[in-house]
């Protein structure tokens, strides 16, 4: 019997990070690293992620079909997620979480295409549970529908299209714990309740002001408000004590800002990559040079990339898997 395979990509933030914690929009992109899942014959060690993973797919399945359920091993890869040994914040874990459930289904005989929504909603609920409860699952969502998303947690998807712009993502040169950067982040709002609100007010705000620009798909205002979420983000880590908005994140964002572009992290930050965006191909193509220049990586990623689905392929450009 041949092994059944399924991928699904990994992500990168464009906006609302921190505030998709607490309510507000956030807009997420998949990009062309993809986890692969394959069906085995031989029951390795499981990592954390995938046995919740199998846990919470055998108990819905238990349930539904009323009777024990019986599925082979499965083993999972993700290449490419790293640099040297380093991750590079591309969303592995998440990715894992999509590819396996996904996997599980189709072993089970219930195929992605007819229940990509139980599958995102069974796996964002087993991902947050190997997280100690932690996660909007915006990173999941981008890994299963693929495209670009604006993400909300009341479980509301809209797909957007960032044809009319360059997005450049450059990872930073080190990683970066989110886990860590929560807990600092906890820690403020526990010393300081008001300036904790104050932040998060103000984030919310911007975040959904950067997804409405997705949705004009106005370049132009996509990049003011890019520059003015990060400058929320850093605000959010001065206050908290939590290394946001890196030196070597402020420097991507000058970069960008000198090429009438912006930059902010992608994702939690502390490090990890950042996202620069831009209104031409020539100011993208000047803005990765300077990277170099300045000992950056510019990372080779196609956004918008297809999501969760049968086979290893599949990095194509969609605008919506819905």
């Amino acid at each position: 019997m041949n092994a059944m395979v399924c991928s699904a990509p990994g992500k990168l933030f464009l906006g609302g990070e921190y505030a998709v914690l607490r309510g507000a929009e956030a807009v997420v992109t998949a990009v062309d690293r993809r986890v692969v899942a394959v069906s085995t014959s031989r029951e390795e060690h499981l990592s954390p992620v995938l046995k919740v993973v199998r846990e919470h797919v055998v108990r819905q399945l238990q349930h539904t079909s009323r009777g024990p359920v019986d599925l082979p091993p499965i083993q999972v890869r993700s290449r490419d997620f790293q640099i040297g040994g380093k991750k590079i914040g591309l969303g592995s874990s998440a990715a894992v979480s999509a590819a396996a459930t996904g996997l599980l289904f189709e072993l089970a005989g219930l195929p992605i295409a007819d229940n990509r929504r139980d599958i995102l909603e069974l796996a964002i609920a087993a991902h947050r549970a190997a997280q100690g409860g932690r996660g909007s699952g915006a990173d999941v969502a981008a890994a299963v529908q693929g495209g670009t998303l604006i993400f909300r947690m009341d479980g509301k998807l809209e797909p957007v299209d960032t044809h009319g712009m360059q997005l450049v993502p450059v990872w930073s040169g080190q990683s970066a714990s989110t886990k860590e950067l929560i807990s600092k982040i906890d820690l403020f709002r526990g010393r300081d309740p008001s300036g904790h609100r104050a932040c998060f007010a103000e984030l919310r705000q911007l975040a959904d002001r950067l997804a409405q620009a997705f949705r004009s798909e106005n370049t132009a205002d996509i990049i003011e408000a890019t520059a003015l979420y990060g400058q929320g983000m850093d605000r959010l880590g001065r206050a908290s004590g939590a290394p946001i908005v890196t030196k070597k994140h402020a420097l991507i964002a000058n970069l960008a800002h000198s090429l009438g572009g912006s930059a902010k992290p992608s994702g939690a930050g502390g490090g990890d990559a950042a996202v620069a965006v831009f209104e031409s191909l020539d100011a993208a193509r000047k803005f990765r040079t300077l990277c170099y220049r300045y000992e950056l990586i510019p990372l080779e990623l196609q956004t918008g990339a297809q999501g969760l689905g049968l086979g290893e392929e599949g990095s194509g450009i969609v605008t919506s898997a819905f």
